[in-house]
């Protein structure tokens, strides 16, 4: 059903799960994490490639970088075990293939993305030193 929605509509469909897991009501949080759970589980068995290319290069680093941030929040501790389950099965993909596109030119997509991750961690935390 997702995927028959128009571009703008689909957007704002992931937008409303980022701002459910962002949500400091552990419920609404949980519900927006589970969500987005099962839906990179769809993706990741999706036929269609191109399908699921198209998902991952739009929306997989944004997705990553708003879990980090509510990784590294206190107010949203609660939500840990989907946090993780949702941050694993992101890695996960990257890992096993799943996502399949080229993420970046210069690099290959796990190299590219755990790049990413430690930028964004030694800014967000300025006493970790990059290894």
């Amino acid at each position: 059903a997702l995927l028959k929605l128009p571009q703008h509509r689909f957007r704002l469909t992931i937008d409303s799960i980022v701002w459910a897991f962002k949500h400091t009501h552990r419920d609404i949080a949980d519900t927006g994490l589970a969500i987005c759970h099962e839906m990179l589980e769809n993706f990741g068995r999706f036929p269609d490639r191109s399908v699921a290319g198209a998902f991952y290069s739009s929306f997989l680093l944004p997705l990553l970088q708003d879990l980090l941030v509510v990784l590294t929040d206190a107010d949203h501790k609660a939500g840990f075990r989907w946090q993780a389950a949702v941050l694993a099965l992101l890695f996960r993909s990257l890992v096993d293939g799943t996502v399949s596109c080229r993420l970046d030119e210069s690099a290959g997509n796990v190299e590219f993305v755990t790049g990413r991750v430690s930028t964004w961690l030694t800014t967000a935390f300025g006493h970790l030193q990059r290894y």
